[in-house]
């Protein structure tokens, strides 16, 4: 059987000596793209350079592509099916 207050004393020590990250480091996020500091703020997730804005829109672009394409062919695939389970088709 195992102690759960055993276990729970052995890892509050083992996490003791070891310094806690967010005491020196301020909170900050990281730009999508180029992986600077940004602001916490900022939304979308992602700094002002233009180069950065470019590349951004241009992946949102191709993630609304990808959905799109993703339920077009979900359509076509299960269109057929659903449509032989009710009866019309070949058969």
């Amino acid at each position: 059987m195992v102690d759960a207050n055993a276990v729970k004393e052995r890892t509050a020590k083992k996490g003791a000596g070891r310094p806690r990250a967010s005491s020196n480091v301020a909170s900050h996020k990281h730009c999508k793209i180029c992986s600077i500091n940004i602001d916490v703020k900022s939304d979308p997730r992602i700094c002002k350079s233009a180069d950065c804005i470019a590349k951004n829109e241009k992946n949102q672009k191709n993630d609304k592509m990808m959905r799109i394409m993703f339920f077009v062919f979900f359509a076509a695939v299960v269109a057929p099916i659903f449509l032989s389970l009710l009866g019309y088709g070949g058969g």
